[in-house]
């Protein structure tokens, strides 16, 4: 879905690569991959996003964004650009976040639970789908409810999606800035 999303609001001008993560991967198997990958990078770029899934991974969100960015300013220097966002659990709890985003794709009966950010957010994404006798096709509709969320909106209710938007400042997205402060 990631992969999707972000081709569908940046084309194909960047370069896209599958990261591992999830329950089992550590920081440092998680560094072994994105650093192979941006030191391919660092002659043509200076800025790099990476977004991934936490899913239950016992390692604290902000430490391994931390330890990330400290290998990142050790391997490739100060000047490289990293920015970081892990999603608890997963990106669906981000769209889970937005309920206007959600409202629109699923219909006015959704209501955000906090209870939802560290959840499975696609079982529950599933689930409300079934009950207004849809379904939730990741490829489909995740992007879909992606690129119609607002970041802002997301980082209102979700810890981890704040944590991200505080380091997009200077970033030139469009799906970032076009809905402003909402």
């Amino acid at each position: 879905m990631e992969r999707d999303f972000i081709e569908a609001i940046c084309g194909r001008r960047f370069p896209i690569r599958i990261i591992p993560n999830g329950n089992t991967v550590c920081k440092e198997r998680l560094w072994k991959h994105i650093s192979t990958h941006l030191r391919a990078l660092r002659n043509s770029h200076q800025c790099a996003i990476i977004w991934i899934d936490h899913e239950s991974n016992p390692e604290p969100i902000d430490e391994v964004i931390s330890y990330l960015k400290l290998e990142c300013k050790n391997e490739l220097g100060p000047g490289f650009d990293l920015r970081i966002g892990i999603a608890n659990k997963m990106k669906e709890n981000w769209m889970l976040a937005d309920e206007i985003a959600m409202q629109n794709h699923y219909g006015h009966g959704y209501v955000y639970d906090p209870d939802y950010e560290g959840s499975g957010g696609k079982t529950k994404i599933k689930s409300f789908a079934k009950k207004c006798d849809d379904n939730y096709l990741e490829r489909v509709d995740g992007v879909q409810i992606l690129r119609n969320s607002c970041i802002y909106r997301m980082a209102r209710n979700s810890a981890s999606a704040a944590i991200f938007l505080s380091q997009m400042q200077g970033i030139n997205c469009a799906w970032f800035w076009r809905n402003g402060q909402q």
